[in-house]
C-alpha cells in the first residue's frame, strides 16, 4: 500500500516556515497571494485626518522577526503605558521611504482596559500562535510578509475613548487591508476583504 505524501500545511506551520514555503511557490501562485488591493481615496484622507496629537505623537519601530519573545518586547517597548501600533510592510531596500503600506492598526486600553501597549503587542509573538490563529486577518499577513513586516508604536497618556477614535482615525485614513473591524461607518460598506 502506497503511503500518502505528507504536504505542507502553511495555516500551522510556524511563520517563518510558512513565509519560506509562501515564497518558494511559483510567480503565477505567489502573484495572487500578494497582490491587495489599496485603498486611496483623498476624501478619506480629509474625513478622517488623525487629530494633531496624534500626528505629534513619537513613533518607535522594531522588525517584527527579530522580537520574537516576550524578553525582546519588553527591551524594546519598555514602558508599561497604553498605545497605538502599525504593522506595516516594506522592503529592506527603499527609494525616498517607498514601497511602504499600512497593513494594520491597533490600541492597547480599549475601553478603558488599562492594558498596556507591551501586553497588546505580545499577543502578535510569533510564540502566541494559538492566540494569532484565531485572527485570521493577521495571522495570514503575518504568514505572508513574516521577514518584512515592521511595528510602528508609541506610548499615549490619553483616555480611552480619545484612543479609540484615534483608531478610527487612523483607518479611515491608512485603510490598512488586514484590519477589519475599527473602520469608519462611512467606509465599512466598501472595505474588501484581505
Amino acid at each position: 500500500m502506497a503511503t500518502k505524501p505528507i504536504t505542507f500545511d502553511p495555516v500551522d506551520a510556524p511563520l517563518w516556515e510558512a513565509f519560506g514555503h509562501y515564497q518558494s511557490l511559483s510567480d503565477d501562485v505567489r502573484s495572487r497571494l500578494y497582490q491587495h488591493e489599496i485603498w486611496t481615496d483623498p476624501k478619506n484622507w480629509q474625513r478622517n485626518r488623525p487629530p494633531a496629537w496624534v500626528r505629534q505623537l513619537k513613533w518607535k519601530v522594531f522588525r517584527y522577526a527579530d522580537v520574537d519573545t516576550p524578553t525582546k518586547l519588553e527591551q524594546v517597548v519598555s514602558r508599561t503605558a497604553p498605545g497605538i501600533y502599525i504593522f506595516s510592510v516594506f522592503p529592506d531596500v527603499t527609494i525616498a521611504r517607498f514601497p511602504a503600506l499600512a497593513l494594520y492598526v491597533g490600541i492597547s486600553n480599549e475601553k478603558g482596559s488599562s492594558r498596556p501597549l507591551r501586553e497588546r503587542l505580545k499577543e502578535y509573538l510569533p510564540s502566541r500562535m494559538s492566540v494569532i490563529r484565531k485572527r485570521k486577518n493577521i495571522h495570514k499577513m503575518l504568514r505572508l510578509y513574516y521577514g518584512y513586516i515592521w511595528v510602528y508604536f508609541c506610548y499615549v497618556n490619553k483616555p480611552s475613548p480619545m484612543l479609540r477614535r484615534a483608531e478610527q482615525k487612523l483607518h479611515g485614513y491608512l485603510a490598512p487591508p488586514a484590519a477589519e473591524r475599527d473602520y469608519p461607518v462611512d467606509m465599512k460598506p466598501f472595505r474588501r476583504a484581505f
